[in-house]
């Protein structure tokens, strides 16, 4: 007969269970090599790691995912769980080689880098750097450039000026850009009645914060919602008509941008696209509308005005010749709705017509898994890169943001 003892041992059993076996949190560690060379394994240890496993080589120009799983077995310490892995570059002419590592606490996991014999343009020669850890998520190490120019994780906010010496010769279409699509929609300022959050959001940080964090290239869609200049984040669906939202007003994103390039002498890339009236039966805007925005941005600092402004393919010019004096340079692209639109007498300030002076290339990955993501950039740009109306843009979008948002079952992307 089932007694209450017989419930109680039960219980107690059920939630002894996890404590009794070894499994603990797991999540995967992203190795990206965007060196020149390849990266050989010299040793590898660990105490106490239920998964601590990392390739022979990872080679140039790619990346490895790897499990990590730490041990929280009951009878054992967890602050113990430990690992490293060295790796050196070969055929680099000076001798360079990182640690990575696992550390744990009594009540947290972490993943480090050890720039045993490596320093870069943030950190310095035997620098540790806690790269954190993601349970179930990515925690991503990356290492770029050549000895003397090497980038990893947290790089200075100047990435542009500290590149000119091994790119400053590149015209800009031979150049991958860090950029954002949709850029401003962080939040939502004003939107319409079947639009929510999980639609429309498509980053979690400001332009401000996006510029701090290395992005340069910005796909602004402007809206007027109140008689204010807005970014928006809009589609026309069938019966219903125009469902979105509104972001970062471009006052806002004006004074982020002048903030910015006061302390950085950087190239920033405005991309104008995909305008709309939703005070005004969601058409496009007019010139006069246009020629109120181009007012507002003219507040912008640094616009850069280039040789034969009304003509230049500005994709042809190397990064050197916009910012290579040390000072910062905007460029603002315009792709009208209303193709009668014209720039005007801003066409030789700072404003440029995108379809002619700055062909564009862009995708959409349409996808969240790495594999996909990992070979799609080498497929689409590798092979065209010296054609000359080809330009590549990667819309590096904010992953912990629109992971979920772009790809939950059952919800449209605006696009």
């Amino acid at each position: 007969m089932f007694t209450l003892l017989n419930l109680a041992g039960l219980i107690l059993a059920v939630t002894l269970l996890p404590l009794l076996a070894r499994a603990g949190e797991g999540g995967s560690f992203v190795l990206i090599n965007m060196t020149p060379y390849n990266w050989n394994q010299i040793s590898i240890s660990s105490y106490q790691m239920n998964a601590w496993n990392f390739p022979q080589s990872v080679l140039a120009g790619t990346m490895a995912k790897v499990y990590v799983e730490w041990d929280q077995y009951i009878f054992d310490d967890q602050e113990d769980d430990g690992g490293e892995v060295v790796y050196q570059l070969q055929g680099a002419p000076i001798s360079a080689s990182f640690q990575l590592q696992a550390r744990a606490t009594t009540t947290s996991f972490n993943l480090q880098a050890y720039y045993t014999n490596v320093a870069t343009t943030s950190h310095s020669l035997g620098s540790i750097v806690d790269l954190g850890w993601v349970h179930d998520g990515n925690t991503v190490f990356v290492l770029s450039g050549v000895p003397g120019h090497f980038n990893t994780i947290n790089p200075p906010t100047n990435w542009m000026q500290l590149s000119l010496a091994t790119v400053g010769n590149k015209p800009l279409r031979q150049l991958v850009i860090p950029g954002s699509h949709d850029s401003g929609m962080s939040f939502v300022d004003g939107s319409t009645f079947l639009s929510s959050a999980d639609h429309v959001l498509t980053q979690t940080l400001s332009v401000g914060g996006q510029l701090a964090n290395g992005a340069r290239y910005f796909d602004l869609r402007p809206v007027i919602s109140s008689g204010i200049f807005k970014t928006g984040h809009y589609s026309t669906l069938p019966i219903i008509g125009y469902q979105g939202a509104n972001g970062e007003s471009f006052s806002q994103i004006i004074s982020e941008i002048n903030a910015f390039t006061a302390a950085n002498a950087e190239l920033i890339i405005l991309n104008l696209s995909h305008d709309l009236n939703t005070d005004s039966g969601y058409g496009s805007l007019t010139q006069a509308n246009w020629n109120q925005l181009f007012q507002q941005l003219s507040g912008l600092s640094h616009l850069y005005v280039a040789p034969n402004p009304t003509t230049i393919d500005l994709s042809t010019l190397p990064l050197s010749q916009f910012i290579g004096l040390g000072s910062a340079a905007v460029i603002v692209l315009v792709d009208a709705g209303d193709k009668t639109v014209t720039l005007g007498s801003y066409a030789s300030q700072g404003f440029y017509n995108s379809i002619t002076q700055f062909p564009l290339f862009n995708s959409y990955a349409d996808s969240n898994d790495l594999s996909t993501l990992e070979k799609r950039p080498t497929h689409e740009i590798g092979p065209k890169q010296d054609q000359l109306e080809f330009f590549g843009i990667f819309a590096l979008m904010d992953l912990d943001s629109t992971r979920d948002r772009l790809h939950t079952e059952g919800c449209t992307e605006y696009h």
